[in-house]
């Protein structure tokens, strides 16, 4: 997900959605080449339809990812860019 995860409506949602295409082992990556306090910097000052969709601290990925049955590997919230990476268990069912 390179970009797009500040414009979810509903992230769970999304990540649950997401987690269902993976296949076991499959790899969820969620990237930003800047870092997150410069995407919401720029989405608060873009058109009105952007304004409020902000990517949320690493953590909170994290959580929401686990949550949708993903296993996280990688957290990288950092002054350069943003990167999270998970995978799908083995138990996983795709569809």
């Amino acid at each position: 997900c390179n970009a797009v995860i500040p414009h979810f409506e509903n992230l769970p949602a999304a990540f649950q959605h997401l987690a269902t295409l993976l296949r076991p082992g499959g790899v969820l990556a969620v990237c930003h080449a800047v870092p997150r306090e410069q995407v919401n910097a720029i989405h608060r000052a873009g058109p009105p339809a952007i304004q409020h969709d902000q990517l949320p601290p690493g953590a909170v990925v994290v959580a929401t990812l686990r949550a949708a049955g993903l296993q996280v590997d990688t957290v990288e919230d950092t002054e350069h860019y943003y990167f999270v990476r998970a995978q799908a268990s083995h138990l996983t069912t795709h569809g």
